[in-house]
C-alpha cells in the first residue's frame, strides 16, 4: 500500500489558497491545504503503526514554524503541480 505524510495546519490566508487551488489543483475538495513532509512511499504497516512511529520520533519537538513564500511549478510524469514556497 502507498502512504504519504502530510500535516494540516492552520493557514491565517486560508482563502487565499482555497481560491488558488480551486483553479489549480485537481485534488481541490478531496484534501484540505497541507503541507507534504513525505511524498508516496510503500509500506506494510498500518496507519495506527505509522501514527505511533511519528508520535515517539516527535514527542520532544517543539512547534514547527513554517513561513511560505512565493509559488514554484512542477511539471512531471504525475502532473502539473503548484508549491507554496
Amino acid at each position: 500500500m502507498y502512504r504519504s505524510i502530510i500535516i494540516l495546519p492552520k493557514f491565517k490566508n486560508i482563502n487565499s489558497i482555497e481560491n488558488i487551488r480551486k483553479e489549480y489543483d485537481p485534488l481541490f475538495g478531496l484534501i484540505n491545504p497541507h503541507i507534504t513532509l513525505m511524498f508516496p512511499f510503500e509500506s506494510n504497516l498500518t496507519k495506527e503503526e505509522i501514527v505511533d512511529i511519528i508520535d515517539e520520533t516527535i514527542k520532544n519537538e517543539k512547534t514547527l514554524l513554517i513561513k511560505l513564500r512565493g509559488v514554484s511549478k512542477s511539471i512531471n510524469k504525475y502532473g502539473n503541480y503548484l508549491f507554496l514556497n
